[in-house]
Order: structure tokens, then sequence, then C-alpha cells
């Protein structure tokens, strides 16, 4: 009986001689785990803004989630997020913000420790390509309640000139 089943195996194996094109298969539903759900995100209206919602895009197409993202001034972004944080309106699940609101935002308990994600996702992320120092500026304590975007470095810079003009030293001691 066995040679049987292995003889007709072997007859009908590999019958056509040119490949059979294959389709591509569609994700079953279940792979989209975020169906119909719908995330807001609050973003600064910077270079950055534009491709978060080009993120928002790939993001709905592997998860099922849209991503809905809101493109407010400085200011504005930050009354937004910080009523809706303290009323617990839950308007925006996600949002970029300025790194020294982060400290404010992981005292106030708005934040969740993004340290376990981090490790769980490390390899994906490649934690190494990003530069130390901006890994530390979105720490609280001992947790990470922010996960850096972008690195922005900011300069003073002064007339050296005026600093070292005897009327204008003169001029700022008689103020």
């Amino acid at each position: 009986m066995v040679l049987i089943l292995v003889f007709s195996f072997s007859l009908f194996a590999g019958g056509q001689k040119e490949p059979v094109p294959v389709e591509e298969e569609k994700a079953p539903a279940e792979m989209k785990p975020y169906a119909g759900k719908v995330l807001r995100l609050a973003s600064m209206a910077d270079q950055y803004a534009g491709y978060l919602k080009e993120l928002g895009k790939k993001w709905e197409e592997v998860s099922g989630a849209k991503v809905e993202v809101d493109i407010l001034g400085y200011v504005e972004l930050y009354q937004k997020l910080t009523q809706d944080y303290a009323t617990h309106t839950r308007q925006y699940a996600l949002a970029t913000v300025d790194i020294v609101w982060s400290g404010e935002f992981a005292v106030k308990g708005w934040t969740v420790d993004l340290n376990p994600l981090i490790k769980r996702d490390e390899k994906e992320i490649n934690t190494a390509d990003i530069i130390p120092v901006m890994w530390t500026m979105g720490e609280w304590g001992d947790k990470k309640a922010a996960f850096p975007l972008s690195g922005y470095a900011n300069n003073l810079i002064y007339r050296k000139d005026l600093f070292e003009d005897p009327e204008e030293k003169k001029a700022f001691k008689a103020r």
C-alpha cells in the first residue's frame, strides 16, 4: 500500500514544465489587528510633519489602523496636548513634542516608560544607529519618556566686536 502511495505521488509531482504564476497572498484580516481603529497624532509644524502623514499611511497598510496627523504650531501644540492630557479627553494617542516638555509630561504621568518597548524592538530600531546623547535627552529618572525623532542643534552666537568695544562695555555697565 505504501509503495502505491509513493508511486502515485511521484507520478503526479511536477506535472507542468512551465511555472504556475502565484498570486501574491493578501494579508488575512487577523494580520491587521487594529483594523477600523483611528490613532490621532499631534505634531509640530516642522520639516518632519508631512512625512509623518506618509508613515501613517504605511502604518495603516500594515496594521489596519488609520493615523490622523494634526499639524500644529509650537504654542498651539503645547496647549492642546496639556489640555488633552490634563482633562483625560484622549484626543491624541501620539505626539511629537519638544524635548523640554518630556520631563514635565513624565512627572505628571502623561507618558509611559518606553524602555521595555525599545528593548523588545532593539534590533528593528537599530538603537546603535542613534547617537547616545539623543537617547539621554528623552530620559526622566530611570524611565525613557520620549523616543528620539529628530536632532536639533541650537547655538548661541554673539558679536565679538561689541563685547570688545570699550564704549559698548561702558554703556552696558551704565544700565
